[in-house]
């Protein structure tokens, strides 16, 4: 039974119920609850450092995988952080679709690069609503290019609510953080927070494309 529903969660939540239609976020956490993540993911170990923050994010939903495997050190893209945000606010403004349903509403992102139909189109109107993102021009979103560290931690920080921060001597904690980049006040609210801690030496990797793991691990901390 246990098996079972993992299958049927798995299929919902990695759209691999229907060839012909997708299931948007249907919300499967019911059944991830008390799931291991080695139920879930081959490649997901109890030793990794980021373990509880992916058993925590697949109890709330918030991240998917791929034929079992969760591919943690796969890069970022911008559709994917959107997508993974939007699903921590509880997915606002969702449109749930069946095999037997018809798409009640056609979704207008503004971009030439994301259609309606696509499954993060949804999260793509949100991050933009909220000031989260923007476009990269006014008709093109670049849902597949890769994010930097520094864009997922502003990101996150938007999606905060962007809270007051004195940038101080960010510089000197984070030796490749410059006080005048726009992600300045994101780092050092990060940092403040403990939500972000750096590689060696004082370098945060801030222009390094962000992993899943690392997304994931940032989440959690900020959500805990």
């Amino acid at each position: 039974m246990l098996y079972t529903a993992i299958a049927e969660a798995m299929m919902v939540a990695f759209g691999t119920a229907s060839s012909s239609f997708h299931f948007e976020e249907v919300s499967v956490r019911s059944r991830f609850e008390n799931c291991s993540t080695e139920l879930m993911f081959k490649d997901v170990d109890e030793t990794d450092y980021y373990y509880d923050a992916v058993v925590w994010a697949l109890e709330n939903g918030i991240i998917e995988g791929e034929n079992w495997m969760l591919e943690p050190s796969s890069n970022v893209s911008r559709a994917r952080i959107v997508r993974i945000l939007w699903r921590l606010a509880d997915r606002p403004g969702n449109i749930v679709y069946g095999s037997d349903s018809k798409k009640e509403e056609q979704i207008v992102t503004g971009f030439t690069d994301v259609p309606g139909s696509v499954p993060y189109a949804t999260a793509v109107v949100w991050a933009v609503n909220n000031e989260i993102t923007d476009g990269i021009s006014d008709t093109e979103f670049a849902p597949e290019a890769f994010c930097t560290r520094g864009e997922i931690i502003t990101f996150l920080y938007r999606y905060a609510g962007s809270p007051e921060v004195t940038v101080g001597n960010i510089d000197t904690i984070f030796t490749d953080v410059d006080v005048d980049e726009y992600y300045a006040p994101a780092v050092r609210w990060a940092y403040d927070n403990g939500i972000i801690k750096g590689k060696e030496n004082k370098i945060l990797g801030v222009i390094d494309i962000c992993t899943k793991a690392e997304v994931i691990e940032m989440i959690y901390r900020y959500a805990n």
